[in-house]
């Protein structure tokens, strides 16, 4: 068992919904994220990026370039690689979910943490700690990796790569590259490009004084990551109750700025019309 140190993927994301060719022989899957029962967005993607030799076979398959023994080149095959996405709701960290997620009793043959890519708008806010367990069939070819990260308090997502083809060592990819250490290096490519893409529910709203009679402040997830273009409602305080006196959304950063005149107030900001969260209670004096 070989234990790699900590590394950190730009990961890449997704999911079989739509599927758009970015050059040939790539494709990017798009998967929304779909938890009834738990806080989760209905914008919300997984982004599954082929290696570049790869291309769509089928639902959760993808095709790469040929193998064959150096020996005999007319005994070719195509390499192979599936993929699916998950979830899991059980009260583990990331690492025992992902291995709580693997499929073969294979030889374990790396594991880190990775940092996955959450994107809003095409625009990167911010990485998610997940991690990763890569096992091969010992004394042969293929590989399987799954990544997981957790995209609630209590839910994880995991993305498994199976890698198939080639079968054995007796092969080359593209008569050069030993079978096994293509499956490999194909696997952690993968998952090195999957993303999160959309916006996680507010988890938190800052409130401050800013110059004159300014208030501002920033809407942030589980992951203190931007919660970017969702309403803010400011509301004041009136007798035992509050009154909503302004509106807006939040920016790319996931800020707001209101103009008041004196008063008590808090910002309400709402996803979905399905998820929220409150700031504190800020003074305003003359």
């Amino acid at each position: 068992m070989r234990w790699a140190a900590l590394v950190t993927f730009a990961a890449g994301v997704v999911a079989a919904l739509s599927v758009a060719q970015l050059a040939p022989g790539q494709a990017i899957e798009r998967v929304r994220i779909q938890r009834p029962a738990s806080p989760i967005p209905e914008s919300l993607f997984l982004l599954l990026n082929s290696p570049p030799e790869y291309s769509r076979a089928g639902a959760g398959s993808w095709v790469g370039p040929a193998y064959w023994p150096r020996e005999n080149p007319a005994l070719r095959n195509t390499t192979a690689m599936n993929w699916e996405v998950g979830y899991d709701e059980r009260p583990l960290n990331t690492e025992r979910i992902a291995l709580a997620n693997l499929t073969r009793d294979w030889t374990e043959d790396q594991r880190a943490g990775v940092s996955v890519s959450h994107l809003v708008g095409g625009r990167v806010v911010g990485t998610i700690p997940g991690f990763f367990i890569l096992q091969v069939e010992r004394r042969s070819a293929p590989a399987e990796l799954v990544l997981a990260f957790p995209i609630a308090p209590r839910l994880h997502t995991w993305v498994r790569f199976l890698l198939p083809r080639p079968e054995n060592d007796s092969f080359y990819v593209k008569g050069s590259i030993l079978a096994s250490s293509w499956n490999r290096g194909q696997a952690l490519l993968a998952m090195s490009r999957v993303r999160l893409e959309g916006n996680l529910p507010p988890s938190l709203v800052s409130i401050r004084r800013r110059s004159g009679r300014a208030l501002g402040g920033f809407v942030v997830d589980m992951h203190s990551h931007a919660v970017v273009g969702i309403p803010v409602s400011l509301q004041r305080r009136s007798g035992s109750g509050w009154r909503q006196v302004a509106t807006g959304r939040t920016s790319r950063i996931g800020g707001y700025a209101f103009r008041v005149p004196p008063g008590s107030y808090r910002v309400r900001a709402t996803l979905d019309n399905r998820f929220s969260a409150t700031s504190r209670t800020l003074r305003v004096r003359r």
